[in-house]
């Protein structure tokens, strides 16, 4: 979302581009995965890697909350990945 204006939601049509790089970094660790376990257990098969991210052609850049078509609205801030409790030797200085 970039912004309200009066009873619409903008969006910045870059959810395409955003989309492919959610799903090469989600690709990237997935590969580290793999060959992790390959080295530490060469007999696990491996799992097959989720599609890329499928979107209309045309997303949305705007939506009339004036519609009635939203019904809910569920606003999250301040995630963070915390793994505190996994404790194996795989993550980085950051915890990644």
């Amino acid at each position: 979302m970039a912004g309200i204006q009066r009873d619409k939601l903008q969006f910045s049509g870059s959810l395409a581009n955003v989309t492919r790089l959610a799903d090469l970094k989600l690709n990237r660790l997935l590969n580290s995965i793999d060959e992790w376990i390959t080295r530490h257990d060469p007999d696990v098969p491996e799992e097959p890697h989720p599609e890329p991210t499928q979107l209309e052609r045309q997303p949305l850049l705007d939506l009339d909350l004036a519609s009635g078509a939203v019904k809910t609205v569920i606003w999250a801030t301040g995630f963070r990945p915390d793994y505190h409790w996994l404790h194996v030797p795989v993550l980085d200085a950051r915890g990644q």
